[in-house]
């Protein structure tokens, strides 16, 4: 049941690609690659990854399907909030409370005791360390989080939808590109300016809405899956735990 509500959300990302029209061109991995000089004036930094054949491969397809769809940087559409906390309060999310590729909150126990930003329900939150975890999380509360959060507040909810964004932003099509953008060693993470400048594909507003309603569905199947997996649960070690009992006081 766990596995197929994970399922459920995971294959969100490619009916959103499908829905767009954009298809992933096929990659072969490389131990090496090359990219011309001329190219290398319009980059905001150096680096072997940045010019990484996928995140190419992803930039051509978005070139490709801006003739049908808006293609535009995410700072654009978005406002970075960055309202601080001193203390976390009720509803801290850190990275751990957010599953990998879906979305969905965990049962992690994490807290904090440091600066944290608040965020409010219809807000998005991507995270920028470990961009290959895919950690992007639609509010549906309003809380605080840590500060490896970028929280996105869209500038026009008429033409932009928070949940087709979110969605988005776990789509491969993201994911090709931040994976190869991250710096440092021991914990990568985006700058600032490679987030802002993500490009991030948005057709009109109906369809937006038919993905959202997809996503919406999923979303209900995989939670209802996740409640009866947790009753099943319950239920067996209710029943190992009598039995067991039940085995020690016959000895």
């Amino acid at each position: 049941m766990l596995t197929e509500a994970d399922a459920l959300l995971m294959d969100i990302g490619d009916f959103v690609l499908t829905k767009l029209g954009i298809t992933m061109p096929m990659y072969e991995p490389k131990r090496a690659f090359a990219v011309h000089t001329s190219q290398l004036g319009s980059q905001y930094w150096f680096g072997s990854n940045y010019y990484h054949p996928e995140r190419i491969n992803a930039l051509s397809a978005l070139h490709a399907a801006s003739h049908n769809l808006t293609v535009i940087r995410l700072v654009e559409v978005v406002r970075f909030e960055r309202n601080q906390l001193e203390k976390p309060v009720s509803n801290y999310l850190s990275q751990a409370h957010v599953q990998s590729h879906t979305g969905e909150l965990t049962d992690a126990t994490d807290t904090a005791s440091g600066n944290c930003f608040t965020f409010q329900t219809d807000e998005v939150l991507f995270s920028r360390l470990n961009p290959h975890l895919n950690k992007v999380y639609y509010a549906e509360m309003n809380g605080c989080c840590s500060i490896e959060f970028h929280v996105l507040r869209v500038n026009d909810p008429n033409t932009l939808l928070p949940e087709y964004l979110a969605a988005a932003l776990r789509s491969r099509i993201i994911l090709a590109q931040t994976t190869h953008m991250a710096a440092g060693n021991t914990h990568p993470r985006l700058t600032n300016y490679d987030v802002e400048n993500l490009l991030v594909p948005i057709p009109e507003l109906e369809a937006q809405e038919a993905i959202v309603a997809e996503i919406r569905n999923s979303r209900q199947k995989a939670r209802s899956l996740r409640a009866q997996a947790d009753v099943v649960l319950r239920d067996a070690k209710r029943r190992f735990e009598a039995q067991l009992i039940g085995g020690v006081g016959n000895c």
